[in-house]
C-alpha cells in the first residue's frame, strides 16, 4: 500500500510546487482607469472587507512574484504602500493598452502578468496556470476564456510584442485590447473558473461583494 501511495504523493507535491512557487515573470497592476461609475475615485484604493482592493491583490501577487509594477498616472496616491514599483503611462490616454505598453517597457522579465486594479479576488492557482501556459507558448499572449468570454485584463503578455503594440497605439484609433489581440499570436485557456475575473465597477457592487468569500488559492 505504501509503495502504491508514493507516486500519488509525489505527484501531489509536484502540483503544489508548480502552483505555489515564485514565478519568473513580472506582475502588473493596471490602475489607470478613470472610474467614472465610481465617481472618479482610484478604485484600487477603495476598501473591501477592511482592505483596499490593492492590498487584496498584493496578498496574492507577493506570494508569486518578486517583480511587481503598478501602472498609474496618480503615483502620489500610492506612496504609503510598499512591495511594488510605480510607473506612469508612456503613451498617455491609450487606455489599458497604454498601461500594458508601459508595463512591457519597465518589466524585468520576458512576460508580464497583467491584472486590472479593480479585480480583488485573485487566485494563485489561476495565475500560476497562466504563467505555466506562457512557458509552453512563449510567443503567445495567454488569455483565460471563461463562460463570459475572454479576460484580456487577467492575462499574460510576451514583452516581445512591445514594438508591435507601440506601432498599433501610434497608428490606430482602436484602443480595444481585443482588437489588438487579433494582431498577435494568442493561446486561450478554456476554464470554468470565474471568481478571479470579478471586477468592481460601482459602489453597489462593492457593497454586494462585502459578503463574498475570499479564496486566495
Amino acid at each position: 500500500m505504501i509503495c502504491q501511495a508514493m507516486p500519488r504523493r509525489i505527484f501531489y507535491l509536484y502540483i503544489v510546487m508548480i502552483y505555489t512557487s515564485k514565478q519568473s515573470g513580472t506582475a502588473v497592476i493596471l490602475a489607470g482607469g478613470k472610474a467614472r461609475r465610481f465617481g472618479g475615485k482610484q478604485k484600487p484604493l477603495v476598501h473591501l472587507k477592511g482592505l483596499t482592493l490593492l492590498e487584496h491583490q498584493l496578498q496574492a501577487l507577493e506570494k508569486l512574484f518578486d517583480d511587481i509594477l503598478l501602472i498609474t498616472n496618480h503615483p502620489d496616491s500610492y506612496r504609503s504602500f510598499g512591495g511594488f514599483k510605480t510607473h506612469h503611462d508612456i503613451m498617455v490616454d491609450k487606455g489599458p493598452l497604454g498601461g500594458i505598453h508601459s508595463a512591457m517597457h519597465h518589466a524585468g522579465s520576458s512576460h508580464v502578468f497583467t491584472v486590472a486594479g479593480d479585480m480583488p479576488f485573485l487566485q494563485k492557482t489561476a495565475i500560476s496556470k497562466l504563467m505555466q501556459l506562457s512557458q509552453q507558448h512563449p510567443r503567445h499572449a495567454v488569455i483565460p476564456y471563461a463562460k463570459q468570454g475572454p479576460e484580456p485584463l487577467f492575462a499574460v503578455y510576451p514583452v516581445a510584442v512591445k514594438e508591435q503594440l507601440e506601432y498599433w497605439l501610434r497608428t490606430k484609433n482602436d484602443l480595444s485590447v481585443k482588437s489588438f489581440l487579433n494582431q498577435i499570436p494568442v493561446h486561450y485557456w478554456q476554464t470554468d473558473v470565474s471568481t478571479p475575473f470579478i471586477n468592481i465597477n460601482t459602489p453597489e457592487e462593492l457593497q454586494y461583494y462585502e459578503t463574498f468569500p475570499l479564496q486566495r488559492d
